[in-house]
This record gives C-alpha cells, sequence and structure tokens, in this order.
C-alpha cells in the first residue's frame, strides 16, 4: 500500500492507538442535487461507519471544521439534516454522536504528526486533499459520501503525496493507493488488514483492559482480570497469545448466532475441567462477574510459553462470553 522503504524513518507513517476512519472532504465538496439525495448520501455513511465499527474500527468520524458548515443541498446545511424529523432519528442521534466527540483533524495529536503534515501534501484529481493526507499518514481509513462514482470503490489509487525528505532536503513526489469505503460493502476487502490493524496497535496487557470495550464487544471481563493484564507488558513472551486468545472468542461470539456454545467451532482447543480437579480446586475458578453473580469458570485455553491459561465462561442465552482469569496454570488434580 505505500512505498516505506523509499523514506527516512521520520517519514515514515505512524499508527493511531486506535484504528479510526478520516473523511475525504472532496466527496462534500459539491451539494446534492435535492434534499432527498442528501439524506440518502447521510444515511448511507452512517451504515459505513456503523459497519466499519462492528468490525473493530473506533466509532469516531475524523473531519475538519468546516465539515459542520458543509451544504448537503440547495439551502440545506448539515445542522438541517441533523434537526431534519424526516430523517431517522437513531441514525441522526448516531451521527451527532461520532461527530461530535471527535477531535478535528487540526487538533490531532501527537505533536509529530501536524509537524509532518506542515511538510507534506496531497492532491488527487489536481484537488488539494486534506483528509486523504491524514488518511495516509496515519495508516487510517478513508470514508467518503457516496456522492460520486469515483468514490463507490474500496481502494482509492493515484493519490499523490508530496514530502520533504529530510535527509537530502529535497520534495519527493509519490503516487499511493489507500484503503477507503463509502459503503458497508466496501468494509469486506478489508477486514484482514483492519484485524492486522487492531492488533498491531495493541500496545500491552493494560491497554487491552482499558480498550476492551472498543477490541472485545462480545467479551464481558471480570474485575480480577485488571490486575492480571497489568502484569502483561508489551515483551512478555505470552502476551501474542493474549491477544490472539482473546481474538479467537471475539470472533466466536461474532458468529455464534444460534444454539449451544460448541468448543470446537474455536480456533484453538478448548476443554473442561475435571470433575475431580472442580471438586478440590473449584474455589480456584470461582470469580465474582460484573453482574455480581460468582460463577465457577471451567472452560480454558492454553497460553503458551509458561504454561499460563485463559479462563472463560459462555453465556449462551446472550451468545457472549465472560473472561474470568489469565495467568499461571490453576492446581489440577492429576491424571495419573
Amino acid at each position: 500500500m505505500g512505498k516505506d522503504t523509499r523514506r527516512t524513518a521520520s517519514q515514515k507513517r505512524l499508527v493511531l492507538m486506535s484504528l479510526e476512519m478520516i473523511l475525504n472532504e472532496l466527496s462534500h465538496k459539491h451539494p446534492a442535487e435535492n434534499i432527498h439525495v442528501a439524506r440518502s448520501w447521510l444515511s448511507n455513511l452512517c451504515e459505513t461507519i456503523l459497519a466499519g465499527s462492528n468490525i473493530g474500527i473506533k466509532k469516531v468520524l475524523r473531519t475538519d471544521g468546516s465539515f459542520f458548515q458543509i451544504q448537503l443541498a440547495p439551502g440545506y446545511f448539515l445542522p438541517n439534516w441533523l434537526n431534519d424529523r424526516q430523517v431517522d432519528e437513531v441514525e441522526r442521534l448516531f451521527f451527532r454522536t461520532i461527530i461530535t466527540k471527535t477531535p478535528f483533524l487540526r487538533d490531532l495529536e501527537p505533536l509529530e504528526v501536524t509537524e509532518r503534515v506542515e511538510f507534506s501534501e496531497c492532491f488527487f484529481d489536481g484537488e488539494k486533499a486534506n483528509g486523504f493526507l491524514y488518511a495516509y499518514l496515519l495508516n487510517a481509513l478513508s470514508v467518503s459520501l457516496l456522492s460520486h462514482p469515483k468514490w463507490d470503490i474500496p481502494k482509492i489509487e493515484n493519490v499523490i503525496i508530496h514530502q520533504l525528505n529530510e535527509s537530502s532536503g529535497d520534495l519527493e513526489e509519490n503516487p499511493e493507493s489507500l484503503r477507503h469505503a463509502s459503503r458497508a460493502e466496501h468494509l469486506a476487502s478489508h477486514q484482514t488488514w483492519i484485524i492486522e490493524q487492531i492488533q498491531d496497535s495493541i500496545r500491552d496487557g493494560n491497554d487491552i483492559w482499558h480498550r476492551k470495550d472498543e477490541l472485545y464487544r462480545s467479551l464481558i471481563f471480570c474485575d480480577s482480570i485488571r490486575r492480571q493484564l497489568k502484569k502483561i507488558n508489551s515483551s512478555h513472551p505470552v502476551f501474542p497469545q493474549v491477544k490472539q486468545r482473546l481474538d479467537e472468542l471475539e470472533s466466536y461470539c461474532r458468529n455464534w448466532t444460534t444454539g449451544a456454545f460448541t468448543p470446537n467451532a474455536l480456533s484453538t482447543k478448548a476443554r473442561p475441567e475435571s470433575e475431580a480437579t472442580l471438586q478440590q480446586f473449584g474455589k480456584e475458578r470461582r470469580f465474582e462477574c460484573p453482574d455480581g453473580v460468582e460463577r465457577e469458570f471451567s472452560w480454558h485455553v492454553n497460553l503458551n510459553p509458561g504454561a499460563w491459561r485463559l479462563y472463560f465462561y459462555p453465556l449462551e442465552h446472550e451468545r457472549r462470553i465472560i473472561v474470568g482469569y489469565i495467568g499461571p496454570h490453576l492446581q489440577i488434580v492429576s491424571e495419573n
């Protein structure tokens, strides 16, 4: 997707703590022919953002300050749409939430990003494109209003990036391609990349705890997990396996639509404790859950190296999974 090998280290793209969506402002440069079309644009954008958030992208939309003043159709501006009673109320509330809590591009942190923007420019079809520039520098997903057929594609080609090479002092011009979506269907081709980006953005166990509602929406974490995750730093040998196992449980839940918990459907082997172990050491496997109920956790998966275990409890009526323990092997009754 890029040509980072041709750039100095200071010119490489950064990765946000969370994968985000950045609006292509060129897609709202020209208003729709009428209010009906403008409504369809916003409705489609909401569906795209919601679909992205359902597969792990942060439920925000980065824009610049001009977004609140855009004219969607003749005499019909964004504030008109936000108060339009002919637009679904849930849709308007959803959109109001994602744009009011989102920082503008000019307020983007860290400072290193904003400094790099000062020495970079981006053009598409001969027009300056700040949204594409930020999406490129942050390796984020670019999203557009479906206002023109040229935005109805999952990848934008020939985005021209001008960057100053700090070593030579020369201005370099490189064509790039950006991952992009203007409808929910476009996200299917990005799913593997999205998962990889989210995984790469997780720094350590403490980061997992603080971002659990964003990263693992189908999982429920007992409070005891907080202390356990805080002990797992980025260099801990079990850290990659913790991420992988949690991802596997999350993926299972997202595809769990009917029936009882099926351990064979998990990507890794899961097994329950023996009755003998539960009778003798069951107290070690009892954890208070967020709903105030203390449950006995029998199902578990291995975490290697180090013979660690992750204990979980399937909630079949909700089709979610509670995570109760991540740590060293608990006591068992020997089968020999």
